[in-house]
């Protein structure tokens, strides 16, 4: 029975009925904001670790590639003709101190063969070692390309290690052998000071996708660490084979993690980023644990809040439904029943006629009330909008018009959210979020920004201020919003942090030394290279730290100089050397340029410095070696001239000038034709051109004119000197003075055409003596062969008596 008054009970319905809506809408939304809440922070956790990656793809890229610069730089400034003196080029080593810096396990230079020839440290004992099997050096020698090598275990240090080579080249451009830096990832090296740990558990992995190896990693132990075989792990595949971005995938070591992957093409490796999926989710399980316990306790609340609510509204109408229903039982006449509201007929209808008449009176007042407002709104340089509770648009103001493209006909009593949100945003999601605001479940929402669409469909960002629109009894029916178009602040804003971001990258990684002043030349700013080149912190170098850094003798040229910079407000260029703590000097070029604010005042100076010590030691060198070089110029015992590509003579020395007799001012810039006999023009220009082709001439001679009008047979030998590109710089030729071998070969020749006539006539008699001698022997033959027939005739008869004597004997008769 008390089952059947319960479920007949309107209280009991209501309750239960509200219940059934609170606790829908609660788990509904408990549901559907966890699972918001997940997959906005996975997407947002999944950019956030894609973006680390390629923040750290590009630092080990630009590491990379900074000490391949490095070695570059050695490479160029290393002179070719130290590769053939170990010793020479040992100490040359030994001076670059900073490649230290960037070689952990040090670097050393190999021959054309790929033997080391020198090497630092000296104990790592590379010297006279054979590197050609490895490919990487084999590739740089063979073809003379800068590569990074194959992760190995070091010959010399016996540890994990990858090598930099760049090729060395001679003045010809062929590959005379390599510089090959070490990374020693055993060591603390650049990675180490990239990869620190990632959140608590995650890290980093630097992975060769050639090799298919570890190549560095958070936890050092993986270093050298292979991959899993082909078709076991297809996401590790994926990212071998070049993939990129972020994906969840069970990592060797049967955890599940998020990854994000960036490639490095420089060394072919790829940086990967791994994050446990158990602790990227902790939070929303977490709050998951929390919004359960939270909902039980709404529910439990809202149910009595929502019972106590209805008994005590509802009170005075049951009293009511009691009297009357015991009126009924009774059959007596109930009179007025116990409201507390006087409702009688005549009331209520005088009452409702007066309550018309006020809302007459008053919908005039609010029509004069709107109308005032409206001229109003008009003015505002502000977006005014004013929606109901279903998000119906009832007022908007001219500026609104003009920013979303609109007559005001055309927005009144549209739905804002369908209108004008873009399809970027989901608008159920934010319909829901303004109805909860007006039901008060979300607090005020005062300011707030977001994109709206236009008529044109581009989009513009609006900065919002919010107010409730309540009637007299202080129920909201409505909210008013004032909107900030703040799109081209917005882009100014985010080029603004680019910019600093540039600004910051540049001066923290910038090859120079950068520093800023004040307005009275007292420094607020230095980058970590001005640390480097003056041995001083940045603490150190603020206000007139800067200073201890300046050599003690060039400390007031340079307090004068930028004392009359700064007073004029000019730019400034200057040289002068630092001293470091340690006593090392090192001289510097440095620019400043003034800082001006919008009224031309100066508020600043902005400067670099570049370290030139290196410049001044070869700028040194350079000047003893061409004032040696000049030495034995002049003074080389044979003649020496020097033409440009046109054969006009740009150089020639004291030799030179004597033996022609010349003075020097008279030959330089004049063609060498101008000083050559005729005869031997057409010899210069057949072989001038072929000169120039091929590199090297050996041995013409030609007839110089002496300034004394006699003549001088000169034999040239030479080559072209040419610049690092190639290209035609000058000649360099000796000449050698044959005019007595010239002559010698004329006498020489004289005498052998001399001898040439007295065989030729000396040939003729003996050809007409021949033709005599063999005419008499004609004649001796014919004679002889005459005799012997007359001989022999009265011999054939003496012969055959004697014949027959000695068959038949000798008789007496």
């Amino acid at each position: 029975m008390k089952l059947h008054f319960l479920h007949r009970s309107l209280k009991t319905r209501i309750t239960l009925f509200t219940l059934t809506i609170f606790l829908l809408s609660l788990w509904a939304m408990a549901y559907f904001a966890t699972r918001v809440v997940q997959e906005d922070m996975v997407e947002l956790l999944n950019e956030q670790q894609a973006s680390t990656a390629h923040l750290v793809a590009d630092k080990i890229s630009e590491e990379l590639q900074n000490r391949l610069d490095a070695l570059e730089s050695l490479s160029t400034r290393l002179d070719e003709r130290v590769m053939a003196q170990p010793n020479a080029l040992q100490a040359v080593l030994e001076d670059r101190v900073a490649m230290n810096q960037l070689f952990n396990g040090g670097f050393f230079v190999i021959d054309r063969e790929g033997t080391a020839i020198a090497s630092l440290p000296v104990a790592a004992n590379r010297i006279g070692i054979n590197y050609m099997d490895q490919e990487s050096i084999a590739t740089t020698l063979t073809e003379g390309k800068p590569t990074i090598s194959k992760v190995v275990i070091g010959r010399a240090l016996h540890v994990p290690v990858f090598g930099m080579i760049v090729p060395k080249r001679d003045a010809q451009g062929q590959v005379i052998g390599g510089i090959v830096g070490i990374i020693n990832l055993t060591g603390e090296n650049f990675l180490d000071r990239i990869m620190h740990p990632y959140a608590k558990t995650g890290g980093f992995v630097v992975v060769s996708r050639q090799q298919r190896m570890m190549v560095a990693a958070t936890d050092k132990r993986r270093v050298m660490e292979s991959a899993p075989a082909p078709g076991v792990n297809p996401a590790i595949d994926r990212f071998l084979d070049g993939h990129e971005g972020t994906v969840a995938f069970v990592n060797p070591r049967g955890h599940e993690v998020f990854q994000s992957v960036k490639g490095i093409p420089l060394a072919n490796w790829y940086v990967g980023v791994q994050l446990p999926v158990a602790e990227a989710l902790a939070p929303i399980r977490d709050m998951q644990e929390k919004m359960l316990l939270a909902a039980i306790l709404l529910t439990l609340l809202a149910g009595g809040l929502t019972w106590w609510m209805l008994r005590r509204q509802l009170k005075p109408m049951q009293i009511a439904a009691a009297a009357l229903r015991d009126g009924s039982a009774t059959g007596q006449t109930t009179g007025v029943l116990p409201y507390p509201v006087q409702d009688e007929i005549g009331q209520l209808v005088g009452g409702f006629n007066g309550l018309l008449e006020t809302l007459k009176q008053r919908e005039q007042l609010f029509q004069l009330e709107r109308d005032s407002t409206r001229d109003i709104l008009a003015t505002v340089e502000a977006m005014i909008v004013a929606l109901d509770v279903e998000g119906r648009i009832t007022l908007v103001n001219r500026k609104a018009c003009e920013i979303l493209g609109y007559r005001e006909d055309e927005l009144l009593g549209q739905d804002w959210f369908a209108t004008c949100l873009p399809g970027s945003i989901d608008v159920d999601q934010v319909r829901n979020v303004f109805k909860q605001a007006l039901a008060g479940q979300l607090g005020v929402l005062e300011c707030y920004e977001n994109p709206v669409r236009i008529r044109s469909g581009d989009e513009r960002l609006i900065a919002w201020h919010n107010s409730s629109i309540r009637d007299k009894d202080g129920s909201i029916i409505g909210a008013l919003s004032a909107g900030e178009d703040i799109t081209e602040r917005k882009q100014a804003e985010e080029d603004l942090r680019k910019s600093e971001e540039r600004y910051r990258v540049i001066t923290n990684h910038s090859p120079a030394g950068i520093f800023q002043t004040d307005a009275q030349g007292d420094c607020i700013f230095v980058n970590p290279r001005w640390c480097d080149i003056a041995g001083l912190t940045s603490d150190e170098a603020l206000g007139q730290g800067w200073s201890q850094a300046l050599h003690p003798d060039d400390k007031q040229a340079v307090f004068d100089g930028w004392y009359a910079a700064t007073m004029a407000g000019l730019s400034w260029d200057w040289e002068c050397r630092f001293v470091t703590k340690q006593g090392k000097v090192s001289w510097i070029t440095g620019h400043a340029e003034a800082l001006f604010d919008t009224y031309g005042n100066a508020q600043g100076y902005l400067g670099v410095i570049v370290d030139i010590t290196e410049r001044k030691h070869f700028e040194q060198a350079l000047r003893e070696s061409e004032s040696l070089f000049r030495s034995m110029y002049e003074n080389a015992p044979l003649p020496y001239q020097s033409l440009d590509i046109e054969g006009n003579i740009l150089d020639a020395n004291k030799e030179w000038l004597k033996q022609l007799g010349y003075e020097r001012q008279e030959v330089l810039g004049r063609f060498i034709g101008d000083f050559i006999t005729a005869e031997s023009v057409p010899t210069l220009s057949c072989e001038f051109p072929r000169f120039k082709e091929s590199g090297r001439v050996d041995g013409p001679v030609f007839e110089f004119k002496c300034k004394d009008g006699s003549l001088k047979f000169m034999e040239v030998n030479g080559r072209i000197g040419r610049d690092s590109a190639g290209n035609f710089v000058r000649t360099h030729c000796i000449l050698t003075d044959v005019t007595l071998r010239k002559q010698m070969e004329d006498a020489t020749r004289q005498h052998r055409e001399h001898l040439e006539k007295l065989v030729a006539k000396r040939t003729q008699e003996l050809d007409s003596a021949r033709e005599a001698a063999e005419t008499a022997n004609v004649a001796k033959s014919a004679f002889l062969a005459n005799m012997s027939h007359e001989i022999r005739t009265p011999l054939n008869a003496i012969t055959g008596m004697a014949h027959i004597l000695r068959r038949s004997g000798l008789t007496p008769q």
